[in-house]
């Protein structure tokens, strides 16, 4: 049996009371790697909030890395955030923050316990985004490249068996945005399953992959022929 991180079934995915998606019917295995295309308002990021808990999920099923939505208690968001790993479009950095601090800061929220093992694992997930020197430096001091890598390894932090990513290439460059796409490629073959929101089409021909795309309030799916 192959074990699926996200399963929805007949889901009406919500955006201020309005219906976005509905019959929302599809399932991401372990280890696999998805884009999620379709016009701006079409529901991409809703989908995507809905997946983590900070949209409801008001009607249909859906789990979520073993965690059944509907009804999720508010106590139980942050154990089900602890499994994901969530990479945003405009980076959310604390700006008055080192590096190091703001993955400290991850790590302290999400319950970890000693201060060298903390350590040990921010310089793991920095030395896997390629940055093992940026530790001490100040998040203005980096490339908008460089800051989505930091925001790649806070993602990683707690080792999340899915990567939700909503437009992460979109404020980057082409060469960049390459960049960026071959760290997600390494992160899902080391077995992290990815959902990558995106627009960038060119990106999904260099490297391609099965494509949900919300259009007229449904979700198509490239895996299953209509």
């Amino acid at each position: 049996m192959t074990e699926n991180v996200i399963e929805l079934h007949e889901a009406t995915i919500m955006q201020e009371q309005q219906a976005v998606l509905q019959g929302v019917s599809f399932a991401l295995e372990k280890g696999a790697f998805a884009y999620l295309v379709g016009r701006t308002g079409a529901g991409k990021s809703s989908l995507l909030k809905t997946l983590y808990a900070d949209l409801p999920l008001q009607s249909g099923m859906g789990t979520v890395a073993g965690y059944s939505l509907p009804k999720l208690p508010a106590s139980k968001v942050p154990y089900l955030r602890r499994k994901l790993g969530i990479v945003f479009q405009d980076f959310q950095l604390l700006s008055d923050r080192t590096v190091a601090e703001n993955l400290m800061f991850v790590l302290n929220a999400t319950g970890w316990k000693g201060k060298s093992q903390k350590q040990q694992r921010i310089s793991d997930v920095l030395v896997r985004v390629g940055l093992s020197g940026a530790a001490n430096r100040m998040p203005h001091r980096l490339s908008g490249g460089e800051q989505q890598r930091v925001v790649i390894a806070r993602a990683m932090l707690n080792e999340p068996v899915l990567l939700l990513a909503d437009e992460p290439t979109g404020n980057l460059d082409p060469e960049v945005s390459a960049n960026i796409m071959q760290l997600f490629g390494e992160i899902n073959n080391a077995g992290t399953a990815v959902l990558m929101a995106t627009h960038n089409f060119q990106l999904i021909e260099k490297y391609p992959h099965r494509i949900l795309t919300c259009k007229d309030g449904e979700l198509l799916d490239s895996a299953q022929p209509r």
